[in-house]
């Protein structure tokens, strides 16, 4: 595979390059029919958890190219997260998307690392490298964004549909009438 041909020249390398195997694959893309976190899609969601990943892996002068596709590997499972009870899922779902990534991709000992260790503390894989713990901290990051942003879109919504029905009442809570 040509990304680890390259990593001698790490440092070089865009983010997009880096990744253009994943989200060129076929398999990868159905993740764009996942919905994640609020409104958002596991495949969006995993794009903005690489980069920042990514990122700051190279500020900190650590394997950014092998943080970057573990980090855009690490929700690669493709069934909906409802189809479990909630403590299934946080704990099973990185094993599902280390073997769907296995199927599909060569992997590092790190990128599996990252992989399975993602939802640390929730799920009892404590990560062993420091790009492990970096993707961990950016999920969780994005993952807190999406769903404000989610929660912010629910709520302007409901504004709008108070201010479009007459019969609601107009008057804030605790204002009184």
């Amino acid at each position: 595979m040509r990304v680890f041909n390259a990593k001698c020249h790490a440092e070089k390398l865009t983010f997009e390059w880096i990744v253009e195997d994943i989200i060129s694959n076929k398999e990868y893309l159905k993740l764009k029919n996942f919905c994640h976190h609020g409104k958002s899609n596991r495949f969006d969601h995993s794009i903005r958890v690489a980069k920042l990943s990514w990122r700051i892996t190279k500020i900190l002068g650590l394997n950014s190219l092998e943080a970057a596709r573990g980090a855009m590997l690490h929700d690669f499972y493709l069934y909906h997260n409802h189809e479990h009870d909630l403590k299934t899922h946080l704990t099973a779902h990185p094993k599902d998307a280390l073997f769907q990534s296995k199927k599909h991709f060569e992997l590092t000992d790190r990128e599996s690392d990252i992989i399975l260790c993602h939802m640390w503390p929730i799920s009892d894989r404590r990560p062993t490298y420091p790009e492990s713990y970096i993707v961990n901290i950016a999920d969780t990051l994005c993952a807190v964004k999406e769903y404000c942003i989610s929660l912010k879109v629910q709520r302007s919504r409901n504004e709008a549909r108070k201010l479009s029905c007459p019969l609601q009442p107009q008057t804030p809570c605790g204002q009184g009438q």
